[in-house]
């Protein structure tokens, strides 16, 4: 019983604990960065030269993605709402001007404009930052519960033990 309860004692200090902070420092930069609005992305417009979709095999998964090109870059979204969205709407405007909002460098769409519908808002994903902070904050305050009112467990649950060890020191 006494190695159990160090090895319970270890396994809070050098992994729950390290692995709050990791999550909750991820959430805290992951809601920083993440752009608020869409004036922050690169907008490319034009008349569509093809649009559809395409199945792509990568690495051993199979994505089913919907793309519109633009010149000679080729937008795309593989999110299942905004495909099925794209696949029913969007042959009605392939002879419009579009405007697409995307990161620099990438070619996933995160706003799309078709004349003056909006067919694909951007909303900020928001949720990814509040799950690592939420899971990051509870794993440290539940490690600082138990180091707090198990630090015997360093010395295998010997209160005797702990008590000698903390006068003498």
């Amino acid at each position: 019983m006494n190695n159990i309860k160090k090895i319970n004692f270890w396994r809070v200090v050098l992994s729950a604990i390290p692995i709050g902070l990791v999550s909750l420092i991820f959430g805290i930069n992951y809601y920083i960065t993440t752009p608020s609005t869409i004036e922050e992305f690169v907008v490319s417009d034009g008349i569509p030269k093809k649009f559809g979709t395409v199945t792509i095999n990568s690495s051993g998964s199979t994505f089913f993605v919907y793309f519109i090109q633009l010149g000679e870059a080729r937008y795309n979204t593989i999110y299942g709402k905004e495909r099925d969205l794209l696949i029913s709407k969007f042959p009605h405007y392939g002879n419009e001007t579009i405007q697409i909002w995307h990161k620099k460098g990438e070619f996933g769409i995160r706003q799309l404009v078709a004349g003056e519908n909006v067919l694909i808002e951007y909303h900020p994903p928001y949720w990814i930052a509040y799950v690592f902070f939420g899971f990051g904050l509870i794993l440290l305050v539940s490690s600082g519960f138990y180091l707090v009112r198990h630090p015997e467990d360093l010395f295998g649950g010997d209160k005797e033990k702990f008590k000698k060890f903390w006068k003498d020191w």
